[in-house]
């Protein structure tokens, strides 16, 4: 009687546990659609995702892609992977599921918006709506990336003009300031932000500064910040 009533009570738990598993993944990709930049694909998306560890397939992933335009909403879209029921569905059943989130992913990462020179760039705005978001999110794993060179061209701030450019080098907390003051940012503690712009000779320069700037500024708040010339990420382990 004993014998049953522990069995019991460990299928209890582990159905307990598989019922309240953390969320793997929340991840948003910000594109840059004010300027010629050369945007994230699929592949290297997909780099975060190794499900060669099949232990990763049954928990659930976010993963949206929105566009930083010359306006503050810029359009969004997403893919979601469901966390599976390991005692409800097979490993094959659930692999087909994987492959159609993946599938999803590619199509979604593979819609390329219209770009070129604009006269505004809202580009802090959309960063700090997302990573706001991400850090209210229940996943292990939260990860913003931006593909962007962050030449903000505001009203409030631009990358371009030259008093604005002057305050930055020789000033920066008075740029953070006049950034947050459009939508302050909440505590990023577990966000990890990747940077990613392949600057070229042009705009290398202010490009420094600028990402400077937020990885000064996301750093405060308690996130991790990662700038390059492309996307290397870590692997990521179950919760």
């Amino acid at each position: 009687m004993k014998t049953l009533l522990l069995f019991g009570l460990i299928l209890l738990f582990a159905i307990a546990c598989n019922t309240d598993r953390q969320p793997l993944l929340d991840m948003t990709v910000l594109k840059d659609s004010t300027d010629e930049i050369p945007h994230l694909s699929y592949e290297d998306v997909r780099q975060f995702l190794d499900y060669s560890n099949t232990e990763l397939i049954w928990y659930e992933v976010s993963i949206a892609q929105r566009e930083l335009t010359d306006v503050r909403y810029g359009i969004i879209a997403n893919s979601h992977l469901p966390k599976g029921e390991p005692n409800q569905t097979t490993e094959q059943q659930r692999k087909v599921a994987v492959k159609r989130f993946l599938k999803e992913t590619e199509t979604m990462l593979g819609q390329d918006f219209q770009h070129g020179s604009q006269e505004q760039s809202h580009l802090y705005f959309g960063i700090a709506e997302e990573l706001n978001k991400l850090s209210k999110g229940k996943a292990h794993h939260k990860v913003l990336v931006i593909s962007s060179n962050l030449l903000e061209n505001t009203n409030i701030f631009s990358a371009y003009r030259p008093k604005d450019l002057k305050l930055l080098q020789e000033n920066p907390d008075s740029v953070i300031n006049l950034l947050n003051d459009q939508l302050p940012l909440e505590n990023l503690i577990g966000v990890k932000v990747y940077i990613i712009y392949p600057a070229i000779p042009e705009d290398h320069e202010l490009f420094v500064s600028m990402s400077t700037l937020y990885k000064t500024m996301l750093t405060r708040k308690g996130a991790k910040v990662y700038i390059a010339g492309n996307l290397i990420p870590e692997t990521l382990t179950a919760p």
